[in-house]
């Protein structure tokens, strides 16, 4: 794995992995270094912006699991998906600053189809022409 803005034992770095571990609910400090490691930060900013996604996925799972509850009624079942919705919508958001997309490899591209053949264009007088000389049997 490449070195990572993590790796350096810095005061900056034990506050945020204290801070994911606190706010994700995790079990320990080695738990958080992996999880914010797998996003690979370069930097202070990235680091954050992981640390950010890795709360937020905890967040999003807890939401999840309240929304799955037996018993609910109708509005709060829909207010309880509506804040799972949100939640994945802003770890997209999240995602998508830190130029990370997908947590996993993207698939790879369908081959390129060639375009479709265009319709010629066929002038709209010449086409009511054509509707009227055939009786209104065709149009184009």
């Amino acid at each position: 794995m490449p070195k990572t803005f993590l790796d350096d034992d810095t005061p900056f770095t034990n506050q945020l992995l204290r801070s994911v571990v606190a706010a994700a609910k995790l079990p320990d400090i080695q738990t958080a270094r992996a999880l914010l490691a797998a996003y690979e930060p370069r930097d202070a900013i990235e680091a954050m912006l992981a640390s950010q996604l890795v709360a937020m996925q905890a967040a999003l799972a807890e939401c999840a699991r309240r929304a799955a509850e037996p018993g609910l009624s109708a509005e709060e079942l829909l207010r309880r998906t509506a804040a799972v919705i949100r939640l994945d919508k802003s770890i997209r958001s999240v995602q998508h600053s830190l130029g990370r997309k997908a947590s996993h490899p993207p698939a790879a591209a369908p081959p390129a189809a060639a375009p479709p053949a265009a319709a010629p264009i066929v002038p709209l007088d010449e086409r009511l022409k054509a509707h009227f000389v055939d009786g209104g049997t065709s149009i184009h």
